[in-house]
């Protein structure tokens, strides 16, 4: 869920200021209780990844509705907040949630996410590689100077052993993974649990994925829609088990 004045929105690109308020065939608003309860109800979903749109953006945040979302509705939420700073990521922890998300965009430098590690020991952060066109998209120059496969090396100095793969010129446009680059990280980093994001195109993709050895999917789009159903994650879980 991308969250934008209080509201569940469509992300479309990464083009923040155009995204408007989600339609979807699961409920009738876009508030985000009814949202993801609909994730729960409907989809049998009950781990939800948000993305505080306001708090990235630095024009607020909705720590209040994502709390709600964390201890009433005993969500488990991957929470990115835009935030590299050590106490604030203990105050999101602190709401309830499962686990804080460290994106490449807003992280300053490599050694603040160093910094991170140590004073969160036995609660390592999950790392989003943002990503434009296949190239690291960061207010980092020095992250945007290396190539997605340098920043997952360089990984292996960190506490992180959790990483979003996160394109967002793909997302919201049900282009389709880019699956070549997915099998080379596979390849390369069989030790990081990888979750991907952006562009998934249809269900099918969820089970060439899972093949490829890819520990999560991040979804809305195709949810939304109708594209992929309760049937679908049904069947990927009884696959998973046998």
């Amino acid at each position: 869920m991308d969250l934008h004045n209080g509201t569940v929105v469509h992300a479309i690109k990464g083009e923040r200021d155009q995204y408007l308020p989600v339609k979807s065939v699961l409920c009738e608003t876009s508030d985000p209780v009814d949202v993801a309860r609909a994730f729960r109800d409907q989809l049998g979903l009950s781990e939800i990844y948000i993305a505080d749109l306001d708090a990235i953006m630095g024009r607020g945040s909705h720590r209040e509705i994502i709390n709600r979302l964390a201890r009433r509705e005993k969500m488990e939420v991957l929470l990115d907040a835009g935030t590299a700073d050590p106490r604030t990521i203990q105050d999101l922890l602190a709401l309830g949630i499962k686990n804080v998300i460290i994106g490449a965009e807003t992280l300053p430098s490599w050694e603040v996410l160093l910094d991170i590690c140590a004073i969160t020991p036995g609660k390592a952060p999950i790392f989003s590689l943002d990503m434009r066109s296949g190239k690291v998209f960061s207010r980092s120059r020095q992250l945007e100077s290396m190539s997605p496969l340098e920043i997952l090396e360089k990984i292996k100095e960190t506490c992180v052993k959790e990483v979003i793969l996160l394109d967002l010129d793909r997302v919201g446009t049900q282009m389709g993974i880019d699956h070549a680059l997915v099998d080379e990280v596979r390849r390369q980093f069989q030790e990081i649990s990888l979750i991907v994001g952006g562009g998934v195109q249809q269900a099918g993709e969820l089970e060439t994925l899972k093949s490829a050895g890819v520990s999560g999917v991040l979804l809305a789009s195709t949810l939304h829609l109708g594209i992929i159903t309760q049937q679908h994650i049904a069947a990927l879980r009884v696959r998973k088990r046998q």
